[in-house]
């Protein structure tokens, strides 16, 4: 793949506390995935009439595609073998079959949960992924790391959360941490005005740097990681990496030494745009200020 691809893959969209794992856990990456798919999952609306035929179908005739319990939830139908024959569905009885067991309300919710998952796993809008049938039993082994609610909100091109699953370098690591951690300071904007401080506690899944150290006196192993990465103790590190993604055509970043901040963008790659934005920020702020003066000039001159 070429390194400027990444930009035209889906996007995945996920908490930033979980870049914290990307330190500390091997699966890192597929627990970013698999919060993301469940998060999507959540706002997919069910039709329960073709959420059954769809289950009919997979249990006739891709049974390993279905979570255990619910085919052996359906073992246990009478007359169910006879659903798929002559190669196609009874659609009467799958109808029939299917019936007698919706109202059993644990199970409904079980095939509904486990519907929306697939979905959004699959579907061609948003992911577009290979499922089997493992894919729902492991999400209920990672759900528990998940946080609670959305957080900061936090993204990265899905073709590069895939290749991720491999990283085991530390640079590597660091490379991805930094750009979700960018990502999620831009947001929305074309271009944001940051620090290295305030870049190195998002690559660690912190709101802020206050928040970074609590995390690390808390975990040892997290805070080996971020001094590691510390921008003022390794400054030609944390730059070298700032210039790998400049140069992979990620993002556009300048340094403002008078400021002593950063200007970022992930969307403004073009150099010409790129720095008629920062001067126009300049400008904006240069005016901020000097308004700022003026009023301040006025209310403490002495009448």
């Amino acid at each position: 793949m070429k390194e400027n691809d990444f930009t035209s893959y889906s996007v995945v969209n996920y908490a930033l506390s979980l870049n914290r794992y990307l330190w500390t856990r091997a699966d890192a990456a597929s627990i970013i995935l698999f919060y993301a798919v469940e998060r999507e999952a959540k706002k997919i609306s069910v039709n329960d009439d073709a959420m059954w035929r769809q289950i009919a179908y997979y249990y006739a005739r891709h049974r390993e595609c279905l979570p255990t319990a619910i085919a052996d939830e359906l073992d246990q139908i009478e007359g169910i073998e006879g659903i798929f024959e002559e190669g196609k569905i009874d659609e009467d009885l799958a109808h029939d079959l299917i019936m007698s067991v919706r109202d059993n309300a644990d199970f409904a919710d079980l095939c509904r949960s486990w519907y929306r998952f697939y979905v959004a796993w699959s579907g061609e809008a948003k992911f577009g992924l290979i499922y089997d049938g493992d894919k729902f039993g492991y999400l209920s082994t990672l759900r528990p790391l998940f946080p609670e609610g959305n957080g900061v909100p936090c993204s990265l091109p899905l073709q590069m959360l895939l290749e991720a699953q491999g990283y085991q370098e530390s640079k590597d690591i660091a490379l991805l941490a930094m750009y979700s951690a960018i990502r999620s300071i831009v947001g929305r904007k074309e271009l944001a005005t940051t620090t290295k401080a305030f870049i190195h506690a998002r690559m660690f899944g912190a709101k802020n740097v206050q928040e970074l150290a609590e995390m690390c006196r808390k975990d040892k192993t997290l805070k080996r990681c971020a001094e590691e990465w510390q921008p003022d103790k390794h400054r030609k590190l944390f730059d070298n990496m700032l210039k790998a993604l400049r140069r992979r055509h990620l993002l556009n970043v300048k340094g403002d030494k008078a400021r002593r901040c950063l200007f970022v963008s992930v969307t403004l790659i073009d150099d010409k745009k790129f720095k008629a934005a920062t001067d126009e920020a300049r400008h904006r702020s240069a005016h901020r200020r000097d308004t700022r003066q003026i009023i301040e000039q006025y209310f403490n001159t002495p009448p």
